[in-house]
């Protein structure tokens, strides 16, 4: 029985890889086939544990001075639609608004008593979830990518990330940016999926037992539909075949031709318009979550104009279209999660706090620009931006600087992610760079957001004031080093494995619950660090 969730490559007589090796000619999946119960019961068991974690790690904890100013500020917004407050754009007000839940649901009013600390710990457990959904697409890219045992390493080492678990239990907004730029990525990438290979789709798949229809004429298909019912009828399951008909015909589903099934008007596939749904709603409540998601936007230009250069996919078109489209999504979005305040409003060039905006608001193509975007949110992006331009001092390494310092976020990147995740990076670049070895098209969507974020947060930007702020990039790395679990043949490169993961687990939890403290044995641990 084929499996109707993976996309085939088109068969044409090449080598197949094996079933759990990734390699030059691995097959890109739309959706992973269902885990078997094991993996599903090991991921479960992680996901208890990262969340046992987070509320034993921030259960006993005062708030944080951030945590405070940000506490009753969803509230405020979601009461009285108003921004007249620098508070109020310090960040996007998704993660406000998710934090302000607990007082809508309990008719709280915040106070700075003995009472305050119930409603930080409300607070926290709210972004408790999201944690949780980034480490399930953790693992879900990476099972698609290298099998389910390297989704279960990169679930294990998101799960006990303790820079994943410091700030899960924060009212911040970085494991929510987080999440929600890991998702865009995997869907934006899904996109490539679908339109490289020719496939029918899922839920004609559901519907009726044709594996491929590609080259197959539209009266073909319907005799397959006849034979179809005829079988289900004699299982004594009567489907009604005109009914069946006028629905997909209604839909548009079946489209016939180079690309397969798909949404005739526009040439969509129902995985394309799922993928294009998704990737445009996740970035869109990025874009609602903190400003440095807008950095992606240059990330995911150079993904797309990449594969079209690479002619990675046969549409150019299509491509382009469904992207724009899924950009359209997220610019609804963000609009809705304003209220629609103040979009479609010119910005004079003299209401900007920053250099880079008062010379960039001199442009009449950049007004306009902004003039679709609500009026807070580009209020707050400038601000953001006076801040890093204004930066004081930075500390590092034992010494204070003035300004920002170009190597601040790759040195708190060696010195807070643990030791056996770095050995793992390097053995997965290495993996990469052996003669056989072949970077595949998925593993670009991996190598390209993390490299060009650090990159651009290095140099870009004078604000060093923590690892948070390159928080995003650690998902893609945790699905890049479980490649490594098929670098494993020789029962001596598994012991060293399992290992690597049982010290990557102790090396977290002999800080828990103080994981914002955490510092790596190269760095002498928390209290060298």
């Amino acid at each position: 029985m084929p499996n109707p969730d993976r996309i085939e490559p088109a068969r044409s007589g090449d080598a197949q890889r094996p079933p759990d090796g990734p390699s030059a000619e691995m097959p890109e999946t739309c959706t992973p086939a269902r885990p078997p119960q094991s993996a599903r019961l090991v991921l479960t068991l992680l996901l208890a544990v990262l969340a046992l974690q987070v509320v034993a790690g921030m259960w006993g904890k005062s708030a944080t001075y951030d945590e405070r100013k940000y506490l009753g500020l969803g509230k405020y917004l979601l009461k009285y639609r108003r921004w007249n407050m620098d508070r109020t754009i310090y960040h996007p007000p998704l993660t406000y608004y998710l934090h302000a839940a607990p007082f809508f649901a309990f008719g709280w009013d915040f106070k700075a008593d003995a009472s305050s600390r119930v409603q930080i710990r409300a607070a926290r457990l709210c972004v408790l979830p999201l944690a949780a959904l980034l480490a399930l697409y953790v693992f879900r890219w990476a099972s698609e990518l290298y099998g389910q045992r390297a989704g279960l390493l990169a679930a294990f080492l998101c799960a006990f990330c303790p820079n994943i678990l410091a700030h899960a239990g924060l009212i911040t907004a970085d494991v929510a940016v987080t999440c929600f730029l890991f998702i865009t990525v995997y869907y934006f990438r899904g996109l490539s999926a679908v339109h490289r290979h020719a496939q029918e789709s899922r839920f004609s798949e559901n519907i009726f037992p044709i594996r491929r229809i590609q080259g197959q004429a539209r009266h073909e298909v319907h005799e397959e539909l006849e034979a179809h019912e005829e079988r289900r009828r004699a299982q004594g399951i009567a489907v009604p075949l005109r009914a069946l008909r006028g629905f997909l015909r209604g839909l548009r589903v079946l489209r016939v031709g180079s690309f397969g099934c798909g949404y005739a008007a526009l040439g969509f596939t129902v995985h394309g318009f799922r993928f294009m749904v998704y990737a445009g709603l996740a970035f869109g409540l990025a874009l609602l979550s903190k400003y440095t998601a807008v950095f992606f936007v240059p990330i995911l230009a150079l993904l797309l104009l990449a594969g079209l250069a690479a002619r990675k996919w046969p549409s150019p078109r299509r491509v382009l279209l469904h992207t724009a489209l899924a950009l359209l999504l997220a610019l609804f979005i963000l609009n809705l999660g304003y209220g629609f305040k103040g979009t479609f409003r010119a910005p004079g060039s003299g209401e900007f706090k920053s250099a880079l905006f008062g010379e960039l608001g001199r442009s009449r193509l950049v007004r306009t620009a902004l003039v679709l975007l609500p009026e807070p949110f580009v209020r707050g992006m400038d601000f953001q931006q006076h801040e890093s331009e204004r930066a004081g001092e930075t500390y590092l390494m034992g010494q204070v600087r003035p300004g920002g310092c170009w190597n601040y976020f790759l040195v708190a990147f060696l010195v807070k992610a643990s030791v056996p995740f770095l050995i793992l990076l390097v053995w997965a670049g290495i993996s990469l760079a052996r003669p056989k070895a072949a970077l595949t098209w998925n593993e670009a969507f991996l190598l390209v957001p993390p490299l060009f974020f650090f990159l651009y947060m290095s140099l870009l930007n004078d604000l060093n004031i923590g690892l948070r702020y390159v928080l995003p990039a650690f998902p893609f790395l945790f699905v890049l080093a479980s490649r490594v679990v098929h670098s494993v043949p020789s029962p001596r490169r598994t012991l060293i494995l399992l290992v690597l993961v049982v010290w990557h687990a102790a090396s977290s939890l002999s800080v828990h619950p103080h994981y914002l403290a955490y510092f790596n044995e190269l760095a002498g641990g928390p209290e060298n660090g």
